[in-house]
């Protein structure tokens, strides 16, 4: 199974995402599951916001060399899920018409931390925390 994380700029969100999906999967055990990310309007290549690297840190997760990447469908068509952050999010891919198999879309939606100060950027990796908690625990 391959896990497409969507945010808007692939710098906050997505990559924290990737990130922790990839150290939970790695701390349970998981075989079979890979993930990337991409954003909706991302400036390629920009790196990830220094309260995002930060943020993941304290988990001893490294997304400081992470490029940022625009969704597109090439991009789109690898994933079997695609997990975006909110539902205006889907909105958008399902408007341009993307070739998407599955969407998972949190119910309460993951709000953007960009700008924020670091509380507000842990405050958002513990609710990505809480959500791929849940959908791990969904796809055994």
């Amino acid at each position: 199974m391959h896990i497409l994380f969507v945010c808007t700029g692939n710098i906050c969100r997505s990559p924290m995402a990737e990130g922790m999906m990839n150290h939970l999967i790695k701390q349970r055990g998981l075989k079979g599951i890979t993930c990337e990310s991409a954003g909706t309007h991302a400036v390629v290549d920009s790196y990830p916001s220094k309260n995002a690297i930060r943020a993941c840190a304290q988990y001893d997760v490294d997304i400081s060399e992470y490029k940022a990447t625009q969704l597109t469908n090439e991009v789109i068509a690898r994933a079997d899920i695609v997990f975006v952050m909110t539902l205006q999010q889907k909105i958008e891919i399902v408007k341009k018409e993307m070739p998407v198999k599955q969407f998972y879309v949190p119910s309460f939606g993951i709000p953007d931390p960009f700008g924020g100060s670091l509380k507000k950027y842990k405050e958002t990796l513990g609710m990505i925390n809480e959500v791929l908690g849940e959908f791990l625990d969904g796809i055994k």
